[in-house]
């Protein structure tokens, strides 16, 4: 029989050690004081069904605190700045390295097998890097448990009942604000995707699986002063 409770409590990203950031897995404390781990690897699913294990010791101390969160705002800011010096040095990058490493033969006019070929080979190297890396955080978490002689037991599945809209950054999207950030998201993905169906894309596909994962993969980096939340959880 299925068994649907409405769990209240606070959220938090967790650590991998006290002090970096591990993406996609959440401490959820209900008011109780039981602790729940879920995971969910994608970015701005909010309302997503996830994996809820309970854990049977306390991860308090590897919450991810506000002063990490200020100092990964700060960070940020100077992770655009460097976007932009990259953007202005791409010519001399371009001189650098063959256009011809990046981009191979034309589909011009197009072949409809070659375009399927390569949409298929972004399609498998996008694949393959976000299962490279759920496995990868996946590893890091359980290292983590089996440090503090921890265990989990999968409970069921939990959906947040409440609204919860972060950038990978941290940034709090309003509700009318998400719409602009997928539509953006999309838009600017879809002018580096596109274009596969004309040219060969090489290295290019690794460049496609970045901007994918950093977008959508990345996981949501919870403000901790806005850590209470809501679940169904159903097991």
């Amino acid at each position: 029989m299925v068994e649907t409770q409405a769990v209240k409590g606070n959220f938090f990203n967790l650590t991998k050690d006290g002090k970096h950031l591990l993406r996609g897995w959440y401490l959820l404390v209900a008011a109780d004081g039981r602790e729940y781990v879920v995971k969910n690897n994608w970015t701005l699913f909010p309302k997503k069904t996830c994996q809820c294990y309970k854990v049977n010791r306390d991860l308090s101390s590897f919450v991810y605190t506000r002063d990490m969160y200020d100092e990964a705002k700060s960070k940020a800011g100077k992770t655009s700045v460097g976007i932009a010096v990259a953007i202005i040095s791409g010519s001399a990058f371009r001189h650098i390295f063959p256009v011809s490493w990046f981009l191979g033969v034309s589909n011009i006019p197009v072949d409809i097998l070659l375009a399927l070929r390569n949409i298929l080979v972004p399609l498998v190297v996008l694949a393959l890097f976000l299962i490279a890396i759920a496995f990868y955080r996946s590893r890091v978490f359980l290292r983590l448990l089996q440090e503090q002689e921890a265990e989990i037991t999968q409970v069921g599945t939990a959906r947040m009942t409440g609204h919860l809209a972060y950038t990978p950054q941290g940034r709090k999207l309003p509700s009318l604000g998400i719409l602009p950030y997928y539509v953006s998201s999309i838009f600017l993905l879809s002018l580096i995707t596109l274009p596969v169906i004309f040219v060969e894309y090489r290295l290019m596909a690794i460049l496609v699986a970045l901007a994918f994962w950093e977008i959508f993969f990345s996981g949501l980096t919870i403000n901790p002063n806005d850590s209470s939340k809501t679940f169904e959880l159903v097991s």
